[in-house]
């Protein structure tokens, strides 16, 4: 494998340690060396140089700027221009050098493949349900208490990664990687693969999703071939072993052809709007969708509003009722099981919940405009019991 070797040239050496300490810290791939000045010659891959330094530069071609002004940032592939601002964030900035080789190279780090990625969907009859919380809440779960290295994707309209990553790409979005990874072998300048870590954003607990574009997502507009070859690439990147797809409420070919590789699916519902829509929209996935994806389908019930004390208690009784309850109330179960098993023969709309979500208020807080979900609270117990379903679902241990 092949080292990317990087040179600092830079008259603040303080600065220049630090920059080479924080890059090595985000990629350990990384040789980074700081350089006493600009007459050194070096077999470096880039050089990273302080704007006043650059003009006794012999090897502009593999020179990155750093510049004082955030406003002079610019990268003009034609011209051979690359300028960042020195003050960024480490994974901003690591994120635009990874970009920068990859275009002067024509090559990008290559990850060993994983032997194999797993899949798993989230689909709701309808929105309002929480869907993308309780989605978002199972990739951190995954990601913190089962090693798991997760990719978000959002089927929806608008993307909701801006409201709870932040971005590490440097201004580049989902659509400049379409334009890429979908190039449908255009020649693009020397673009020839993509690198997926130069699109990123990233939640604090390390799930990671593509940059949100500004405006509408264009995953919902991609066509049949075009969609099929954007989660591929996701796996063939070899960054990730589990790939969550939030497909909300969508039955466009988009999302149930993005439902028919996951390994398991689960399907919020709102325990206080059950009913004949919610079985509708099964019957029709389960007629478009060609894996038997209601045979892998984990129900959960997202009760995501605070309940009044009585309604509580109502609630606490039916679920920890005893079978002594049940007979005096006049319900003989045998009979009803040895009659019909309706239980069995209920579809997932309308079928008793595998797992009950609680709404827990002190699980969610706002920081910096960002959404952080804490896995710690009542909350935190639905999600571990929802993920340990989902991951048994797809047929692991």
């Amino acid at each position: 494998m092949e080292n990317i070797r990087i040179g600092i040239i830079a008259g603040d050496r303080d600065y220049a340690l630090a920059l080479a300490f924080g890059m090595t810290e985000v990629r350990r791939d990384l040789i980074v060396e700081v350089l006493p000045g600009p007459g050194v010659c070096t077999d470096m891959d880039l050089l990273l140089v302080e704007e006043q330094l650059v003009g006794s530069m012999s090897e502009q071609e593999k020179t990155v700027i750093l510049c004082r002004e955030k406003a002079d940032q610019r990268m003009d592939r034609r011209e051979g221009v690359y300028k960042l601002w020195r003050y960024s964030n480490i994974r901003d900035i690591v994120s635009s050098i990874m970009y920068i080789y990859t275009w002067i190279y024509g090559r990008h780090v290559a990850y060993v493949e994983k032997d194999m990625v797993r899949f798993y969907g989230f689909i709701s009859p309808c929105g309002g349900t929480g869907c993308t919380s309780v989605a978002m809440a199972v990739a951190q779960e995954m990601e913190r208490f089962h090693g798991r290295n997760v990719m978000y994707i959002s089927l929806g309209q608008i993307s909701p990664v801006p409201e709870y990553m932040r971005t590490e790409s440097g201004g580049r979005t989902i659509a400049e990687y379409l334009y890429h990874s979908l190039g449908r072998n255009r020649d693009i300048w020397r673009m020839k693969d993509v690198p997926v870590e130069s699109f990123l954003s990233r939640s604090d607990s390390g799930v990671e999703a593509l940059t949100a574009s500004p405006g509408r997502n264009p995953l919902p507009y991609l066509d049949r071939d075009d969609i099929s070859r954007f989660m591929s690439s996701i796996a063939k990147s070899a960054r990730y072993d589990t790939v969550i797809i939030d497909a909300g409420c969508s039955l466009a070919f988009q999302a149930t052809d993005a439902l028919d590789i996951c390994d398991s699916c689960c399907l919020i519902r709102d325990p206080y709007r059950k009913g004949r829509a919610a079985q509708l929209y099964i019957d029709h996935l389960s007629s478009i969708v060609n894996s038997g994806i209601t045979g892998r389908m984990v129900v959960a019930d997202n009760r995501r509003v605070l309940l009044r004390e009585d309604e509580r208690s109502r609630i606490l009784d039916e679920l920890f009722s005893t079978d002594d309850e049940d007979e005096n109330a006049g319900v003989n179960r045998d009979d009803n099981e040895s009659d019909g098993a309706e239980k069995d023969e209920s579809g997932p709309a309308d079928r008793v919940a595998d797992v009950i979500i609680c709404f827990d208020p002190d699980s969610f807080r706002n920081d910096g405009g960002i959404r952080k979900i804490s896995l710690d609270g009542s909350f935190g117990i639905g999600i571990k019991e929802l993920t340990e379903k989902l991951i048994a679902a797809a047929g692991d241990s």
